[in-house]
């Protein structure tokens, strides 16, 4: 049985990218999977994606997110564990996360186009690990959301996939992971709340926003990750494994 949400006790937002229509044919099930952080993962869990065919681990979280949530699969002796924070550690060290607040106004849209932006080399790292990936690869930061969503929607976008599909993909995240949110919120004092809030959600605007910019000033999806770096060859075997023409 193929599924688009896979039936895990343990996270709550793992995903497949099979099942998207492309001017080449369906993207095929068993190749990538989204999901949250694997910090907890249950014994039954873990078994069912070693049974599914996971044998890459690409965890995007930063190194401090990782001494308070290490990964559950990082020793894992039947999966490769790649390690790929968005930001160095010594950056990571700069900024304090118990007084980070959102710029007035910021939206995340923003903060994914600073991403693909600044981060090319972080992006040719992943697409890298991806590239030698013989199995099925799973990638992850905290909730699944923004680091996870922006992978996303270049996998899905390399391959043709529309603009308003993987809008969807990634609006998606706000309704399996609200309690996560509503939880958060329910521990903040009240006045942090609203300017916390361009956190605690998907909605669509964030995704058209950084897929506009990245269209406008780099072409397409595949021009802008030759622009990170990554191969033609690499960004070939991707596309063709998603697509079922390996």
């Amino acid at each position: 049985m193929e599924y688009r949400r896979l039936p895990l006790k343990s996270l709550h937002n793992a995903r497949e990218l099979g099942g998207w229509h492309t001017p080449e044919g369906m993207t095929q099930y068993g190749v990538f999977l989204r999901t949250d952080m694997h910090g907890k993962l249950s014994e039954e869990d873990m078994a069912y994606l070693k049974d599914y065919g996971v044998t890459m681990d690409v965890d995007l979280r930063g190194a401090s997110e990782l001494r308070h949530n290490p990964d559950a699969l990082a020793e894992a002796p039947w999966c490769e564990y790649v390690h790929m924070p968005t930001i160095e550690e010594a950056a990571e060290r700069a900024i304090d996360p118990k007084s980070f607040r959102p710029k007035p106004g910021m939206s995340m849209g923003e903060e994914y186009m600073h991403m693909i932006d600044e981060r090319k080399d972080w992006i040719r790292g992943v697409f890298e690990a991806f590239g030698r990936c013989e199995g099925v690869a799973m990638y992850h930061c905290t909730l699944g959301k923004d680091r996870t969503g922006v992978i996303t929607a270049l996998l899905l976008g390399l391959c043709g996939v529309s603009d308003e599909d993987i809008i969807a993909d990634y609006s998606v995240t706000e309704i399996y992971m609200q309690w996560v949110f509503d939880g958060i919120r329910a521990r903040m004092p009240r006045e942090d709340v609203e300017i916390m809030e361009p956190l605690f959600g998907t909605p669509p605007e964030n995704m058209e926003t950084m897929l506009r910019h990245l269209r406008e000033n780099y072409g397409s999806v595949p021009e802008f990750l030759c622009a990170c770096g990554v191969s033609d060859e690499t960004a070939a075997r991707i596309k063709a494994r998603l697509l079922g023409k390996k």
